[in-house]
């Protein structure tokens, strides 16, 4: 048989494609086996090719099919923890503000987000300061729910002095839904763009990566 100038096997099934050129078929050689397809039109005859290694073009969008399927994998077990944990959050709505409180019998802001997170396998800085220098930063625009949200004490212009677990993205006005444990009312949702909340907004720190 007069070689094959060029061959394009496309191995759908196994998620993966090679181009190669200048390759003869060779028969029972262990060592250049490229492949074999049982009962298959993709490879004629069963038949294997010795294909020079120097020639073999890995099919570029091979890593990135790779490299997908692990960012989906990754984004699903983030987005089921992420809903988990807000559920769990939401349960508690109503328990009462406690400072120093990290239990149920009563929270201030940093116990209950520490309370909330170790639930999950996540520890944070046992005060909202502290919890300020957890995860990474994030940008406003990119905030999405279980994001930490943190804001000035009551002083404005204050260092970090209470922290909050967003439970939204932000809306078209950049307004987020958040779920923390206020000094008055205890466990509830509010709005970043409460005037309280948004003159005392200081950024957002991502723990669930």
């Amino acid at each position: 048989m007069k070689p094959i100038k060029s061959i394009v096997v496309s191995l759908f099934l196994a998620g993966w494609s090679i181009t190669a050129s200048a390759a003869q078929p060779v028969e029972n050689n262990p060592s250049t086996q490229i492949g074999k397809k049982e009962n298959s039109d993709l490879i004629a005859d069963n038949r294997f090719y010795d294909i020079q290694s120097d020639q073999i073009v890995i099919a570029a969008g091979m890593e990135l099919l790779f490299a997908d399927d692990a960012d989906n994998k990754n984004n699903k077990e983030i987005n089921t923890i992420v809903n988990d944990l807000i559920a769990t959050a939401k349960k508690y709505i109503g328990t009462r503000y406690q400072s120093g409180g990290k239990t149920p019998a009563g929270f201030d802001c940093s116990g209950f987000t520490s309370f909330i997170f170790n639930q999950f396998g996540y520890k944070l800085g046992a005060s909202s300061s502290a919890q300020f220098s957890d995860g990474k930063q994030i940008n406003n625009r990119d905030i999405r729910p279980g994001d930490l949200l943190f804001f000035n004490g009551r002083d404005i212009g204050s260092r970090i002095g209470h922290v909050g677990i967003a439970i939204s993205e932000p809306d078209e006005k950049g307004v987020i839904t958040f779920i923390h444990s206020a000094s008055g009312g205890g466990i509830r949702i509010d709005k970043t763009s409460a005037p309280y909340y948004n003159s005392r907004y200081k950024g957002a720190r991502r723990v669930i990566l």
